[in-house]
């Protein structure tokens, strides 16, 4: 009877190793991927920078190029993309010396 119990609680521990290995073997693999999608994004983002670092090189030496030889179509263009040109920014209002109640 002690050999038929010691071999049942042995094969039950057995079986659940089994699974268990299993498991992890399935949660391996789908890290795997995960790690995998992680690191395509993370080029996707560095090579995001990297242009947009080239991109406002770009627009610093155009509107440079723009104030400098008075282009008025390219600093057309470039106001209608957001661009500010430090000459023409408003100024910043007078501070409010009323004291109001």
């Amino acid at each position: 009877m002690n050999n038929r119990v010691t071999f049942l609680a042995a094969a039950i521990i057995s079986g659940l190793t089994l699974l268990m290995v299993l498991a992890n073997v399935i949660f391996v693999n789908g890290n795997r991927s995960l790690q995998t999608d992680i690191s395509q994004r993370s080029q996707q983002i560095n090579a995001a920078n990297t242009f947009a670092q080239v991109y406002q090189s770009l627009l610093q030496a155009l509107a440079n190029a723009a104030v400098k030889e008075k282009d008025t179509q390219v600093r057309a263009f470039l106001k209608e993309q957001g661009l500010q040109f430090a000459d023409e920014q408003p100024a910043a209002p007078a501070p409010d010396t009323k004291k109001g109640k």
